[in-house]
């Protein structure tokens, strides 16, 4: 997706709020919930996830605002890469943080 803002020359105030609002309308705990796919054990696991994203969220905030559109691109699309690899990681068994 980022690479797409990109290629489309998407200004960055227009990708973080659409960033914003799909991350408010996207509550995967509620689906997790109602699936079962919660377990106890690892609540340790979810806060320490919870809270990891709201300090990125808050450097990320920070830290925008000394990047030009440019800049903004790149580390975008590097930190989209990561997460591609990390989710792929994951689904094929290479990676395993919690039981279940």
């Amino acid at each position: 997706m980022m690479i797409m803002y990109a290629y489309l020359k998407v200004s960055k105030e227009a990708v973080r709020g659409t960033n914003a609002v799909m991350s408010l309308v996207q509550d995967q705990w509620i689906g997790y919930y109602m699936f079962g796919l919660l377990q106890w054990a690892n609540v340790y696991l979810y806060l320490a996830a919870a809270a990891a994203g709201a300090l990125g969220m808050l450097i990320g905030h920070s830290v925008q605002k000394l990047m030009d559109q440019r800049h903004f691109n790149v580390v975008m699309s590097v930190l989209m890469g990561i997460c591609c690899v990390l989710m792929c990681s994951a689904a094929v068994g290479w990676i395993s943080l919690a039981s279940g």
